[in-house]
């Protein structure tokens, strides 16, 4: 069933707007706050940049898997706009998404707390962001099983929220039993 324009997502594009601008101004502006927690040195110092970068680019990654239109409440505000109708949303388990519910969370924060570089501002800042995470995961799964119903509890049930699986999940439906009788 085609729903239309609901006032959440207009909700969710601007708190989306809001989030990167103000992470944007916060990332941007931060100096060092307080003295060194550790400074890697030599080898070990590239190898926590190159980790780090990539963590980031993993969790860039599971944003744009997603359609990053979607995720920042931006194309169904803009099919609000239009009056186009929006498809019902789906449960997307490809990539990132069949090892762990919440791969931009743990992507984005190891890539934090792997910098080779570390001061006591940007601890506290990744703490901070780590509570909020905790916060916002309860709240993103209300959302979702309200949106995606039954098909969201049988995937939560079979991935891990933020610590990977080994292997891909991947939902197959099942089939009616029935007797041949």
């Amino acid at each position: 069933m085609s729903t239309f324009y609901r006032p959440g997502q207009f909700v969710r594009f601007v708190y989306g707007v809001i989030a990167v601008i103000t992470l944007g101004v916060v990332l941007f502006f931060r100096e060092p706050i307080g003295r060194t927690l550790w400074h890697a040195e030599g080898n070990l110092f590239w190898v926590l940049s190159i980790f780090s970068l990539r963590c980031l680019l993993g969790g860039i990654y599971s944003i744009l898997t997603i359609s990053y239109l979607d995720f920042f409440g931006v194309r169904p505000f803009i099919l609000s706009i239009r009056r186009q109708f929006d498809k019902q949303p789906g449960l997307f388990t490809k990539g990132p998404y069949a090892y762990c519910c919440h791969p931009r969370y743990l992507f984005f924060g190891l890539a934090g707390f792997s910098e080779p570089v570390m001061f006591y501002g940007n601890i506290e800042f990744l703490l901070i962001s780590a509570i909020y995470v905790t916060m916002a995961i309860p709240l993103e799964k209300g959302n979702l099983r309200k949106d995606l119903g039954d098909i969201y509890d049988i995937y939560r049930l079979n991935v891990p929220k933020v610590f990977p699986r080994c292997s891909p999940w991947e939902y197959k439906p099942q089939e009616p039993s029935g007797s041949d009788g």
